[in-house]
Order: C-alpha cells, then structure tokens, then sequence
C-alpha cells in the first residue's frame, strides 16, 4: 500500500504594519523653529529641518564641515552608509551656519559632551568640545522643543528630516531630495511621499462644501 502525503502551505501570518510616521505640517514646523531656544536649540531645530540630517549626523558634525562657504557637508564617516554628500545652505539656515563657523574650530564638535566639575555651590557642567554629545542629547532637546511649540504629536530628529524631505521635493523633485537626503535608493526617497502630506489634505478640502446656502434655522425647518 503506497501512502500519500499532501504538505500544505504553512499559512502567511498577519501582514506587518506599516511604520507610524506623524508628518508636521508647514506651520507646526515653522513653529517648530520659533520655538527653538538657545544656541544648541537652534543648531538642531535649523539642521534638522533645513538640512534634513540623521540624528547621529547632527551628534558627530565639526567646525570642518562647514568649511566651505554656502555648503555642509556631510562626510562619509559620520553618513549612513559612507554616503558622503553636499546640502547647499538655504537662506533660513544661513545665520546658524555663520554663527557655527564664527564660534567653533574645525575639529571641534558642533553640539560638544558635557563633563561635570565640582563647584563651590555644587557640581557645574563644562563643554567637552573634542567629543560628540551623548546619543539621547539630540532626541531629548528636539521633544522638548516641540513640547514647547505646542505640537500635538512627538516630535523626534527623523520628523525633522520628513519635513524638509518633503519641501525640497516639492521644489526641486525627488532625484534632488534623494541626493541631500544621501538615500541610496530613490525608492526610499519616494517612500517618504508615498502619501500627501498634510497641507495638501487640507488644501483639497479648502473649496469642497456639501452646502451651497447658509443653514436654515432648526426652528424654521
């Protein structure tokens, strides 16, 4: 007697989620950036969202990469995948860039650590310019900002990089957004667009109206 055994296809399991990505519309990020305060707010409120850098690239930029005028740079060693790439400085992120290049030499760290010394009156933090800020620095400063701005949702470093993802695609196309995002495929560029944003959903409802005529009183109906 000749047994047959049939093997089934072992079923799929749920399909996974897309990631939950809060987008800010135009005007939480301008208030965004008003709300920014202080030197190293400003630095990363600006970079952030004129610049479109990755939290870590933000951590490890130096005096040296702004060196040349009218541009960052963002070199291999701190981009992701060794990607090194140019972002030309927009008139927003002008005055940051003049005051980084003013202020800090170029193998100093853009956003230094922070020691703590003894102090007469208790212990007092101290710049460590030949060292990159802690990991969570960029992450608590940029909640803290949008906290302060009265944005609803959390604001994190990458929202920053959607922001300016999305105004420098509407301006110049997605290959130009690809190249100063350092995206190594324009698949991911496209990705972050793969929707309208916010401002375009408002903007299609702006002239749609299920009324032509000023509602009746419930009393005169």
């Amino acid at each position: 007697m000749c047994l047959i055994v049939t093997v089934l296809p072992a079923p799929e399991g749920p399909r996974g989620r897309e990631p939950r990505v809060h987008r800010l519309t135009l005007e939480e990020t301008r208030c965004f950036l008003a709300a920014a305060r202080g030197r190293t707010e400003r630095r990363i409120a600006y970079l952030g969202v004129c610049a479109g850098l990755r939290s870590n690239e933000l951590r490890q930029l130096q005096g040296r990469h702004f060196a040349r005028e009218g541009w960052l740079l963002v070199s291999g060693e701190i981009a992701k995948g060794g990607r090194e790439r140019w972002v030309p400085v927009m008139a927003d992120l002008e005055p940051v860039v003049t005051e980084i290049r003013e202020t800090t030499p170029p193998e100093h760290f853009v956003f230094p650590a922070t020691r703590w010394v003894a102090g007469e009156r208790g212990p007092i933090p101290l710049d460590c310019p030949e060292r990159p800020c802690d990991r969570k620095t960029v992450w608590r400063r940029v909640r803290r900002i949008g906290q302060r701005a009265g944005i609803a949702v959390p604001v994190h470093p990458h929202l920053l990089r959607h922001a300016f993802a999305g105004q420098v695609t509407r301006a110049a196309g997605v290959h130009v957004a690809q190249a100063m995002l350092g995206h190594a495929s324009i698949h991911t560029t496209q990705s972050y667009l793969g929707k309208p944003s916010l401002d375009e959903l408002a903007q299609a409802l702006a002239g749609v109206s299920f009324t032509d005529r000023e509602p009746k009183s419930m009393h005169g109906a």
